[in-house]
């Protein structure tokens, strides 16, 4: 690319950035505007702007879907689908070789690049993408997803097997987001590899260490950068929501308020107190890892070789630490998913966020889980086997479980929208 082509580039992206400023701002003062009117005059403009709004989504939605059937948004696809497929068959394969090694093909995968830890990380962190994306679409489709589907079927003129097949390969195999994609290979694979190289060289250097040690340390490690990125995947994957979304969720919540108001509801009166305790529960979760971390650090590992009983108590405090950092990354993801308007949607999320962190205290002991596969198979295994085995059944426990997350998140949006449906059918 010369430079003229890039300068050119950089301004459009620039220009993009300043029109969805110019937009966001736009909208907020159209947001203070209605506010101001008389109450009389309010509803009316409300859906006005409402149907203003939804006229504008659809069409930025077939704008989105007509891009999709274009080649290079198709090759983008077909790469995501077979990439899914790879990983898929590659977390089988870890699971069937660590518990036995060496196992044929072991030896090529440790010394590939990056070493064995980085597939384990993207085998299992891809497959935890696919196992959640048919769940969100099912459920909780965008409008994107919906409208793709529909056209799917119209090319495929009612043949169900030919429009099943096409389904699972395009919108399920190849429709997760290259964001959720980058964010997982940051996170479980380049994560562990990284946390792994810090572990070796600043701690127990040239000493031969226990692997119970060193994966405990790995894990430690690779927490605090696994919980903002698992963040990340989980907001693009439930989609990465338009200006014009957002403002039509709070236009539809101020229509719902002036017709039904709330002020007087139990949900209602309950907001602080249930904003007050999510706070707390956020902040001790947050505080407990950081003193366990520097409790780690601070010489509770200073020994390279452990006793049993010593095997024990990391494997608890692991799991410990797995719970509260899951505590505090799950109600900060499931707070950035959700959408309020009102005081009575926000009291009502916040216990959604409540449940979702309850969910995730079954989901978060997978260090421990790694922890034992390792004093059952892997006590004689060298630390990168070691960290290898761990890393796939802590993986494996994750994402299985970590299914509950997306059946919540997407169940409850669609009994939501299911019972608005029914209501406006009366």
């Amino acid at each position: 690319m010369n430079r003229t082509r890039l300068a050119d580039l950089l301004r459009s992206r620039h220009q993009r950035k300043d029109d969805r400023r110019d937009l966001r701002d736009g909208l907020k003062q159209h947001k203070v505007e209605i506010l101001a009117l008389p109450a009389a005059e309010r509803v009316d403009a409300l859906k006005a702007w409402l149907a203003e709004l939804n006229r504008q989504i659809t069409t930025n939605t077939r704008k989105a879907v007509d891009k999709q059937w274009q080649r290079p948004a198709r090759v983008s696809m077909h790469i995501r689908a077979v990439l899914a497929v790879l990983m898929v068959a590659l977390a089988a394969y870890l699971l069937l070789a660590t518990p036995n090694l060496p196992f044929p093909g072991w030896n090529a995968l440790s010394n590939a690049p990056f070493g064995s830890l980085f597939y384990v990380g993207l085998g299992f962190g891809i497959t935890a993408l696919t196992m959640a994306r048919p769940i969100i679409v099912l459920l909780d489709a965008d409008e994107k997803t919906k409208l793709y589907r529909k056209e799917l079927r119209k090319q495929t003129s009612g043949n169900r097997s030919r429009y099943i097949i096409r389904w699972i390969w395009e919108i399920w195999l190849g429709g997760t987001p290259w964001i959720a994609i980058i964010a997982v290979t940051l996170d479980l694979a380049f994560g562990y590899v990284v946390a792994q190289h810090l572990v070796s060289t600043f701690y127990h250097p040239g000493v031969q260490t226990s692997v119970i040690v060193v994966n405990a340390l790995i894990v430690m490690s690779q927490m605090p950068c696994g919980g903002m990125l698992w963040l990340i995947r989980s907001v693009s994957m439930y989609g990465l929501r338009s200006p014009q979304e957002k403002a039509r969720d709070w236009v539809q919540g101020q229509i719902e308020q002036i017709e039904n108001p709330d002020t007087d509801s139990w949900i209602t009166k309950l907001y602080w107190p249930v904003i007050a305790f999510r706070t707390l529960v956020l902040l001790g979760a947050l505080s407990t890892y950081l003193w366990i971390t520097l409790r780690f650090y601070g010489g509770f590992l200073a020994k390279p070789v452990l006793t049993d009983g010593e095997a024990n108590e990391v494997k608890l405090y692991l799991a410990l630490c797995g719970v509260v950092s899951g505590v505090f990354f799950a109600g900060i993801a499931s707070m950035s998913i959700q959408n309020a308007s009102t005081r009575k949607q926000k009291t009502v999320n916040a216990f959604k966020d409540l449940i979702q962190i309850l969910l995730s205290l079954p989901v978060t002991v997978q260090g421990a889980i790694g922890s034992t596969a390792l004093q059952t198979w892997g006590g004689h295994y060298s630390n990168a086997d070691g960290a290898a085995l761990a890393g796939s059944y802590q993986q494996l426990y994750q994402n299985t479980v970590g299914l509950l997350f997306n059946v919540f998140q997407s169940g409850t949006k669609w009994l939501g929208k299911k019972k608005g449906a029914d209501k406006s059918s009366k």
